[in-house]
Protein backbone atom coordinates (compact mmCIF):
# COMPACT_ATOMS: atom_id res chain seq x y z
CA UNK A 1 0.00 0.00 0.00
CA UNK A 2 0.96 3.48 -0.59
CA UNK A 3 0.07 6.46 1.82
CA UNK A 4 0.28 9.61 0.51
CA UNK A 5 0.81 12.31 3.51
CA UNK A 6 -0.67 15.67 2.41
CA UNK A 7 0.09 18.41 5.08
CA UNK A 8 -3.26 20.63 5.63
CA UNK A 9 -1.48 23.42 6.95
CA UNK A 10 0.10 24.32 3.78
CA UNK A 11 -3.17 23.97 1.37
CA UNK A 12 -6.12 26.86 0.72
CA UNK A 13 -9.76 25.46 1.55
CA UNK A 14 -9.64 25.25 -2.22
CA UNK A 15 -6.73 22.74 -2.58
CA UNK A 16 -8.15 20.71 0.24
CA UNK A 17 -11.42 20.80 -1.98
CA UNK A 18 -9.49 19.40 -5.05
CA UNK A 19 -8.22 16.43 -2.42
CA UNK A 20 -11.49 15.55 -1.80
CA UNK A 21 -12.54 15.53 -5.54
CA UNK A 22 -9.46 13.33 -6.13
CA UNK A 23 -10.82 10.59 -4.01
CA UNK A 24 -14.05 11.37 -5.02
CA UNK A 25 -12.75 10.21 -8.77
CA UNK A 26 -11.21 7.70 -7.48
CA UNK A 27 -13.91 5.67 -5.34
CA UNK A 28 -16.00 5.98 -9.01
CA UNK A 29 -13.01 4.17 -10.71
CA UNK A 30 -12.58 0.15 -10.62
CA UNK A 31 -10.51 -0.79 -13.45
CA UNK A 32 -7.85 -2.66 -13.58
CA UNK A 33 -5.66 0.08 -15.38
CA UNK A 34 -6.54 2.72 -12.81
CA UNK A 35 -4.74 2.77 -9.58
CA UNK A 36 -6.89 1.07 -6.53
CA UNK A 37 -7.72 3.85 -3.67
CA UNK A 38 -8.35 2.63 -0.39
CA UNK A 39 -9.12 5.02 1.86
CA UNK A 40 -8.70 8.37 3.49
CA UNK A 41 -7.21 9.13 6.75
CA UNK A 42 -7.51 12.65 8.46
CA UNK A 43 -6.27 14.22 11.62
CA UNK A 44 -5.52 17.82 12.80
CA UNK A 45 -2.60 17.82 10.43
CA UNK A 46 -2.71 15.43 7.98
CA UNK A 47 -4.68 14.19 5.13
CA UNK A 48 -3.34 10.83 4.19
CA UNK A 49 -4.78 9.30 1.57
CA UNK A 50 -4.15 5.23 1.21
CA UNK A 51 -3.55 3.41 -2.70
CA UNK A 52 -2.33 0.74 -4.56
CA UNK A 53 1.55 0.89 -4.91
CA UNK A 54 2.78 0.53 -7.80
CA UNK A 55 6.19 -0.47 -7.54
CA UNK A 56 7.00 -0.75 -11.56
CA UNK A 57 7.49 2.93 -11.88
CA UNK A 58 6.66 5.52 -14.20
CA UNK A 59 5.98 4.80 -18.08
CA UNK A 60 8.24 7.85 -18.68
CA UNK A 61 10.78 6.41 -16.95
CA UNK A 62 11.00 3.25 -19.33
CA UNK A 63 10.60 5.70 -22.35
CA UNK A 64 13.69 6.96 -21.04
CA UNK A 65 15.27 4.06 -20.04
CA UNK A 66 18.41 3.44 -22.79
CA UNK A 67 19.15 -0.10 -21.59
CA UNK A 68 16.33 -1.26 -22.47
CA UNK A 69 14.14 -1.43 -25.59
CA UNK A 70 10.36 -0.16 -25.39
CA UNK A 71 9.14 -2.56 -27.80
CA UNK A 72 6.49 -1.64 -30.22
CA UNK A 73 4.44 -4.77 -29.07
CA UNK A 74 4.69 -3.33 -25.71
CA UNK A 75 4.02 0.09 -26.81
CA UNK A 76 0.67 -1.63 -28.38
CA UNK A 77 -0.06 -3.20 -25.30
CA UNK A 78 0.38 0.05 -22.60
CA UNK A 79 -2.37 1.84 -25.66
CA UNK A 80 -4.75 -0.53 -25.25
CA UNK A 81 -4.47 -0.60 -21.39
CA UNK A 82 -4.60 2.70 -21.40
CA UNK A 83 -7.71 3.44 -23.84
CA UNK A 84 -9.65 0.76 -21.87
CA UNK A 85 -9.47 2.18 -18.94
CA UNK A 86 -10.10 6.02 -20.55
CA UNK A 87 -13.06 4.04 -21.83
CA UNK A 88 -14.69 2.91 -18.48
CA UNK A 89 -13.92 6.29 -16.92
CA UNK A 90 -15.28 7.92 -19.93
CA UNK A 91 -18.50 6.05 -19.38
CA UNK A 92 -18.66 7.67 -16.21
CA UNK A 93 -18.52 11.07 -17.34
CA UNK A 94 -14.96 11.34 -15.77
CA UNK A 95 -12.35 13.44 -17.80
CA UNK A 96 -8.81 13.13 -15.95
CA UNK A 97 -7.01 16.25 -17.52
CA UNK A 98 -3.66 15.54 -16.69
CA UNK A 99 -2.63 12.04 -18.71
CA UNK A 100 1.12 12.31 -19.33
CA UNK A 101 4.15 9.47 -18.95
CA UNK A 102 4.16 10.51 -15.30
CA UNK A 103 1.26 9.91 -14.34
CA UNK A 104 0.96 6.47 -15.74
CA UNK A 105 2.48 3.98 -13.28
CA UNK A 106 3.57 0.29 -13.57
CA UNK A 107 2.33 -2.06 -11.15
CA UNK A 108 5.47 -4.61 -11.17
CA UNK A 109 8.66 -4.04 -11.37
CA UNK A 110 9.77 -5.41 -14.96
CA UNK A 111 8.62 -5.82 -18.69
CA UNK A 112 5.58 -7.80 -17.36
CA UNK A 113 3.48 -4.96 -15.12
CA UNK A 114 0.42 -3.52 -15.92
CA UNK A 115 -0.08 0.21 -16.23
CA UNK A 116 -2.22 2.15 -14.33
CA UNK A 117 -3.44 5.67 -14.26
CA UNK A 118 -2.94 7.69 -11.06
CA UNK A 119 -3.12 11.56 -10.25
CA UNK A 120 -6.75 12.09 -10.73
CA UNK A 121 -6.29 16.04 -8.85
CA UNK A 122 -7.25 17.60 -11.75
CA UNK A 123 -10.17 15.33 -12.93
CA UNK A 124 -13.78 16.37 -13.06
CA UNK A 125 -17.37 15.06 -13.97
CA UNK A 126 -18.32 15.85 -17.41
CA UNK A 127 -20.27 18.78 -17.89
CA UNK A 128 -21.63 21.12 -21.05
CA UNK A 129 -19.98 24.71 -21.50
CA UNK A 130 -17.09 26.02 -19.55
CA UNK A 131 -14.27 23.92 -18.27
CA UNK A 132 -11.19 25.15 -16.56
CA UNK A 133 -8.32 24.64 -18.94
CA UNK A 134 -6.02 22.23 -16.73
CA UNK A 135 -3.52 20.07 -17.12
CA UNK A 136 0.27 19.82 -18.04
CA UNK A 137 1.13 21.88 -20.87
CA UNK A 138 3.55 19.37 -22.90
CA UNK A 139 0.69 16.83 -22.69
CA UNK A 140 -2.83 19.37 -23.47
CA UNK A 141 -4.75 18.61 -26.16
CA UNK A 142 -5.54 21.70 -28.27
CA UNK A 143 -9.26 22.19 -27.43
CA UNK A 144 -8.44 22.37 -23.38
CA UNK A 145 -7.06 26.21 -24.50
CA UNK A 146 -10.29 27.24 -25.15
CA UNK A 147 -12.32 25.85 -22.18
CA UNK A 148 -14.54 24.20 -24.76
CA UNK A 149 -13.66 20.35 -24.09
CA UNK A 150 -15.15 16.80 -23.50
CA UNK A 151 -13.77 13.69 -22.87
CA UNK A 152 -11.60 13.59 -26.13
CA UNK A 153 -8.88 15.75 -24.32
CA UNK A 154 -7.86 12.63 -22.79
CA UNK A 155 -7.30 10.38 -26.11
CA UNK A 156 -5.69 13.31 -27.68
CA UNK A 157 -3.28 12.96 -24.33
CA UNK A 158 -2.24 9.34 -25.50
CA UNK A 159 -2.11 8.87 -29.08
CA UNK A 160 -1.13 11.74 -31.12
CA UNK A 161 0.85 13.65 -28.86
CA UNK A 162 2.84 11.26 -26.46
CA UNK A 163 5.00 10.03 -28.98
CA UNK A 164 5.84 13.55 -30.23
CA UNK A 165 6.55 14.54 -26.65
CA UNK A 166 8.90 12.27 -26.44
CA UNK A 167 10.69 12.78 -29.28
CA UNK A 168 10.62 16.55 -28.26
CA UNK A 169 11.13 16.10 -24.64
CA UNK A 170 14.40 13.50 -24.91
CA UNK A 171 14.83 13.18 -28.41
CA UNK A 172 15.89 16.64 -29.54
CA UNK A 173 17.28 17.69 -26.47
CA UNK A 174 15.83 21.01 -23.98
CA UNK A 175 13.11 23.40 -25.83
CA UNK A 176 12.52 26.53 -23.85
CA UNK A 177 9.00 27.62 -24.25
CA UNK A 178 7.22 30.45 -22.87
CA UNK A 179 4.01 29.30 -21.10
CA UNK A 180 1.08 30.89 -19.52
CA UNK A 181 -2.18 29.54 -18.94
CA UNK A 182 -3.67 29.99 -22.26
CA UNK A 183 -0.94 29.99 -24.46
CA UNK A 184 1.76 27.79 -25.57
CA UNK A 185 4.59 28.40 -28.01
CA UNK A 186 7.31 26.17 -29.07
CA UNK A 187 10.10 26.08 -31.46
CA UNK A 188 9.36 24.88 -34.62
CA UNK A 189 11.25 21.53 -35.10
CA UNK A 190 14.01 20.92 -38.41
CA UNK A 191 14.91 18.24 -39.90
CA UNK A 192 18.15 19.45 -40.55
Amino acid sequence: MAIKAIDKRRLTDEEIDDIHNEVQMLQKCDHPNVVNYFETYDDNRFIYLCMELCRGGELLEKFTDKSKKFTEARAASVAHQLLSALNMIHSMGIIHRDIKPENIMFDAQGDDGTVKFIDFGLACQMKSGYLDCAGTPYYLAPEVLTNVYDVKCDVSSIVPYLPLNVIIRFGLGCICSTLSPRIMVTPSLSLT
